[in-house]
């Protein structure tokens, strides 16, 4: 019997019993006229009715339909279970690549080799103020001190040679960033390689030769404060 017979005897729609036939009861109207509807097709076929039933309940050996959707779920399972397996093995890894780093980064104290402790108590807070400034020093001069102070200030390195009343008092390189204080009551010779990247503070007040360009600068004398 073809299915557009069955469907005139059975007064069913056609498309349901096609769906009954290739067990896709997602198609028909609802699930309560799966039975109803297979029972109608059964007695018109001369089926038993009860074997069907058994095979719409899934009783084993006879819903092969159904022994596969159990096996498609059970393998869909076996997926996400590897799935769960992958992201805790890469949860696993991050954590311990965040361990070792965390655990290089962290700083040891080098061994210098020194074992001898200064006790705190030795130490001597300095009364000397160290001005930030050359030019903030309050000048040397009062009465009755006729002491001259010198100062040079180096952003470049310069050959420097400073005399007083004859007396060498410095001869040497003055490096970029390093100070020079000189003192004397006789006032000061001064010879610079090069007038430039230097310059010079006399008693706190800065000088307007020292550092002022051109090529050398030599013999260039600081008088003494009551000569000047």
């Amino acid at each position: 019997m073809t299915i557009e017979q069955l469907s005139s005897v059975t007064r069913l729609n056609a498309k349901f019993i096609e769906a009954l036939e290739s067990g896709r009861r997602d198609l028909l109207p609802g699930q309560v006229y799966l039975k109803p509807f297979v029972k109608t097709c059964a007695e018109a076929l001369n089926l038993d009715v009860k074997e069907l039933y058994k095979i719409i309940n899934g009783e084993p050996g006879h819903d092969d339909q159904g022994e596969r959707r159990i096996e498609f779920h059970g393998e869909i399972k076996k997926r996400r279970d590897y799935k769960l397996l992958l992201v805790l093995l890469i949860a696993v890894i991050i954590i311990a690549v965040i361990y070792f780093t965390v655990k290089t980064r962290e700083k040891t104290s080098p061994d210098t080799g020194i074992t001898e402790v200064i006790p705190a108590e030795a130490t001597k807070i300095r009364d000397k103020i160290n001005w930030s400034r050359p030019w903030e020093r309050p000048a040397f001069y009062s009465p009755g001190n006729l002491r001259q102070n010198l100062v040079l200030v180096a952003s470049d390195s310069v050959d420097v040679l400073i005399l007083s009343a004859g007396d060498t008092l410095f001869d040497g390189i003055l490096a970029g960033n390093e100070r020079k204080v000189l003192s004397s009551e006789k006032g000061f010779v001064l010879n610079l390689s090069r007038n430039v990247g230097v310059i010079g503070f006399v008693n706190g007040q800065k000088d307007t030769v020292i550092g002022s360009g051109g090529g050398k600068l030599e013999n260039y004398s600081i008088a003494k404060r009551e000569d000047r």
